[in-house]
């Protein structure tokens, strides 16, 4: 997922206020929030065959793995996904915490 202000220039001017770094934990917390929902939207609308046609190989893995984990909404109406833990426990998670296949691509780390 992508997504730009303005222009370059613009955009970091924007983002270099203090009151945007000011609140970039909440800010970082709802781009997580929004491509969590995405992440299920996909996992739960596209075929299985589909996840190889997808043009970004971490999308696609990440569709892979949280199509077949249960999933519920928050009381705030996030999407959290339920990983099975090695030592029996399970626990709600969002993208940013399933585990992916290695080789997988990082995720690109949006500075503010």
């Amino acid at each position: 997922m992508e997504y730009a202000l303005a222009d370059a220039e613009i955009t970091h001017i924007l983002l270099d206020h203090p009151l945007v770094r000011g609140q970039a934990a909440d800010h970082r917390r709802r781009g997580v929030d929004i491509a969590t929902a995405a992440v299920h939207l996909l996992a739960r609308n596209l075929p299985p065959e589909a996840d190889a046609d997808m043009p970004l190989p971490r999308a696609a893995a990440l569709v892979t793995a949280a199509r077949d984990l249960p999933n519920t909404l928050t009381p705030r109406g996030e999407v959290r996904f339920l990983l099975a833990e090695p030592n029996g426990h399970d626990r709600w998670v969002d993208v940013s915490q399933i585990p992916l296949p290695d080789g997988t691509p990082e995720a690109l780390d949006v500075a503010l």
